[in-house]
Order: structure tokens, then C-alpha cells, then sequence
């Protein structure tokens, strides 16, 4: 049977794939956490967890991306199919984008959660329209706060080369985060990949727009 890897984003947490786990209930489904503080720990994380297990695909949002990327360093693991969901290989893009996010803004949110956590990062949430509440997760605010530091300085557009499988690259037709230019760069460097616009959608399409993107990922990892 199939596996498939669900790997959550920042300032979020794996409740957030409730509509691709019920959508994709006959499989074998993990859902790891991102609790941990880096990069690579988190990779490791779900490397132990993965590891010994046939025919994965991972779908992962956002800076789950990252850790995915991260896990492409990682042999052997079995993995036939990726999906990136507004994910990216350099989230501080300035030097290689015109879209996307500068190092001042990232700054300009740490400060903001450090001053008032819950309404800073409800704006963020409201700005990006991902339909999520801070006030779920001030349990881990420190945390959240020190895994900036991961969107920050993390650069692995060079693991890009090391995709092999089918990939599908997806993103909202309005996401500032991770926009319809940087799935074309990210798509420019895996070979067998193909990329996905949903419109009327921004930074969280596999919540408002569940239906449209579980056919997508049907199409790809279960092909």
C-alpha cells in the first residue's frame, strides 16, 4: 500500500490536512509534526519515520517544503512521488525573485510576534488567507518565533537537482508567498514536473480549495 507523508507548515500543525485525510482515508497515512527548532532535525524526524517504508509520496506545505528538500539528502528513501503545496527552496527571495518575501519583512513579523504574538500572527494568517486562528497555538509561540530563523537562512535550491520522481508544484493564484514565478523556477530544475495555479486561492489552497487540490495530488501520487 502507498504512504503518504502529509508534512504541515509554519505556525501550523498536521490537524491542518483533516480534508486530505478523510479524502485519502484507504491509504496509509503519516502526519508528522514540525516541533523541532531547525532544519535538520525536523528532517531527521521524519526520515526516522519514514525510513524501511516502499512507495511514499510526501505532500507538503509551505516550510514543509524545506524539510522535504532537506530529505532529498537523505539515502535511501523510497519516494515516488513529491507534491509541493506554495512551498519554497529559499523563502527570503530578493536575490533570485522579483516576487516573494524580503529579509526585511521576515524581520519586521519576528519583531511583531515578539511584541504581540496572537494579533501579529492572525494578520499573517488574514494577509496570506489561510484560514487558521493564533489563538490555537500559543502553546508553541517561542517556537514558532525561533523557526523563522529556518525560513530565514535556509538556501536549498540545489537539492532541486536532486528530484527525481514525478513532481507536481502547486500553487494559489494569489499567493505573495509563494508565487506563480517561483514554481516555474523550482520546476525549471526537476526534470519530470508540472505545475498547478488555483484561482481564487492565496497562500493555503488545500483548505479552501480541498476538492480541486486532492484531485491534483490523486493525479499525481497515485498514478
Amino acid at each position: 500500500m502507498k504512504t503518504l507523508v502529509f508534512i504541515h507548515g509554519w505556525a501550523s500543525s498536521p490537524e491542518v490536512w483533516y480534508k486530505q485525510k478523510e479524502y485519502f482515508k484507504k491509504y496509509n497515512i503519516l502526519l508528522p509534526e514540525l516541533d523541532l527548532d531547525n532544519l535538520k532535525d525536523n528532517a531527521d524526524k521524519i526520515y526516522s519515520l519514514c525510513k524501511g517504508k516502499g512507495n511514499l509520496a510526501i505532500i507538503a506545505w509551505s516550510m514543509g517544503w524545506l524539510v522535504t528538500l532537506k530529505l532529498m539528502e537523505y539515502f535511501p528513501l523510497d519516494i515516488k512521488a513529491l507534491v509541493s503545496i506554495c512551498g519554497t527552496p529559499k523563502f527570503i527571495s530578493e536575490d533570485y525573485l522579483d516576487g516573494g518575501i524580503r529579509r526585511q519583512q521576515l524581520r519586521a513579523l519576528r519583531l511583531a510576534l515578539k511584541k504581540d504574538f496572537t494579533s501579529a500572527l492572525n494578520r499573517f494568517y488574514q494577509q496570506h488567507r489561510i484560514p487558521l486562528r493564533a489563538e490555537n497555538f500559543l502553546n508553541k509561540k517561542e517556537l514558532w518565533i525561533k523557526q523563522l530563523d529556518i525560513l530565514e537562512k535556509e538556501d536549498l535550491r540545489k537539492n532541486l537537482s536532486l528530484i527525481e520522481c514525478p513532481t507536481l508544484f502547486i500553487t494559489g493564484q494569489d499567493d505573495m508567498l509563494s508565487p506563480i514565478s517561483l514554481q516555474n523556477y523550482m520546476s525549471n530544475y526537476v526534470k519530470n514536473s508540472v505545475i498547478r495555479v488555483v484561482e481564487f486561492s492565496a497562500h493555503a489552497p488545500f483548505i479552501d480549495n480541498s476538492k480541486e487540490i486532492n484531485n491534483f495530488i490523486k493525479g499525481t501520487v497515485l498514478a
